[in-house]
């Protein structure tokens, strides 16, 4: 299955994207894992974001 690329991703999983690159949380985390989850199309767990290089490499494949 395909990433979500520029045109099919929603504002959802734009905020996740945006949020991957802070420092500091800039949203409810809920709403921040699930986006995740949306843009990497599977279930991120909480101790996943521990280091969220290894997600944004990830979403780089």
């Amino acid at each position: 299955m395909p990433r979500a690329t520029a045109r099919n991703r929603s504002r959802f999983e734009e905020c996740a994207l945006f949020q991957l690159g802070q420092d500091c949380l800039c949203m409810p985390f809920t709403r921040f894992m699930e986006g995740v989850s949306a843009l990497l199309r599977r279930p991120v767990f909480t101790h996943e974001f521990a280091n969220p290089d290894v997600l944004w490499a990830e979403f780089c494949q």
